[in-house]
């Protein structure tokens, strides 16, 4: 996520010298993966979620800069928080169930950060953080301990904050739009003000996450025939549930055409070249059916190089890749495909 620097920090900027100021700021990270359950239906399934792309980011980092006591240190923390998210124990805010971290609840159950810091020797600090700053996110955390034990640990400050989820909730995208374009599928979204991102799946797998940034658009190029699915959540940096939207696009599982007919006509001829050249070279140009039929020499573009590969099919004998001259689907694998309606005349 392009809000977090995910860098490890090395021992010396683990000082106690870190000032409340300097945190002031600082964002909470979290998963989309915690987006992927309902936060009222249940809790541990979603922490479990949380946790276990933590865990993929840890594995992740670059630890080269650490020492060799360090990497021991923060390898035992993985292997614990690993058996942690397995054993599915997470405290509860009693008070306020679901809607703000807890250190250590009422019955002794500790959270993530809690439990590496109890089971890795610092006991002490943990309990100081849950009489004084129970409910506070790991940014937020001022008692003293906490620093030194994060650089013995092996582990940056981020990485403990993004080990502990995040809680509040953020409002849907306006707008949202999805449509086919050629080949490929176009998603469009309005960001709210709250927005810093956008995560994109298709059929349930995350595909990118577009930040604030980068606009409010994404191409999901030749996703393949079928039906898919498509889900997008507006990320509010604070907040653990999403609303997500939804659309389906349905690709022709076979799209059928003729390797020449541009003009999509039925027949292949000189009117297809000219056609052709005129979606290259006039304005406005006309617009192909099915880009797949005018691609004369299968390379996966769009150039002139075709028009004269099909010339040369109807006046030369050269014979254009298949399918051809009969209708028939694609067996090459490229960006240059048919529009959702393209179907063989």
């Amino acid at each position: 996520m392009s809000r977090v620097t995910w860098t490890i920090v090395g021992v010396l900027f683990f000082s106690s010298s870190v000032t409340a100021t300097e945190f002031a700021g600082y964002p909470q990270p979290r998963s989309v993966y915690e987006a992927m359950v309902n936060l009222a239906a249940d809790e541990t399934l979603r922490i479990q979620k949380h946790l276990s792309f933590v865990e993929q980011q840890l594995l992740q980092r670059d630890v080269s800069e650490l020492t060799a006591a360090q990497k021991q240190r923060r390898a035992q923390c993985i292997e614990l928080l690993v058996a942690y998210r397995e054993a599915g124990c997470f405290p509860r805010n009693l008070d306020r169930p679901g809607l703000t971290p807890i250190f250590i609840d009422d019955r002794g159950t500790a959270c993530a950060v809690a439990h590496l810091m109890i089971q890795t020797g610092a006991a002490p600090v943990a309990e100081r953080v849950a009489q004084t700053q129970n409910l506070a996110y790991v940014p937020e955390i001022r008692v003293a301990g906490v620093v030194e034990w994060a650089a013995e640990s092996g582990l940056s400050l981020e990485e403990c904050a993004l080990i502990q989820p995040a809680y509040g909730s953020c409002p849907a995208l306006g707008g949202f739009t999805c449509g086919v374009q050629g080949a490929d599928v176009l998603l469009s979204w309005t960001l709210l003000p709250q927005h810093v991102g956008v995560y994109v799946e298709r059929d349930g797998l995350l595909l990118t996450i577009v930040t604030a940034s980068e606009g409010s658009t994404f191409v999901d190029v030749a996703p393949g025939s079928g039906t898919h699915t498509y889900t997008v959540y507006g990320d509010c940096a604070l907040a653990s549930l999403l609303t997500p939207l939804s659309c389906t696009i349905d690709l022709q599982a076979a799209t059928q055409f003729r390797r020449g007919d541009c003009n999509a006509d039925g027949g292949i001829n000189l009117a297809d070249a000219i056609f052709f050249l005129n979606t290259l070279f006039t304005t406005p140009a006309p617009t192909a059916s099915c880009s797949d039929a005018c691609d004369c020499n299968d390379d996966g573009d769009l150039n002139l190089a075709d028009a004269v590969r099909l010339l040369n099919g109807l006046f030369a004998a050269q014979p254009l890749p298949g399918p051809y001259p009969e209708c028939g689907s694609d067996a090459t694998s490229d960006a240059v495909g048919c529009a959702l309606a393209q179907v063989c005349p």
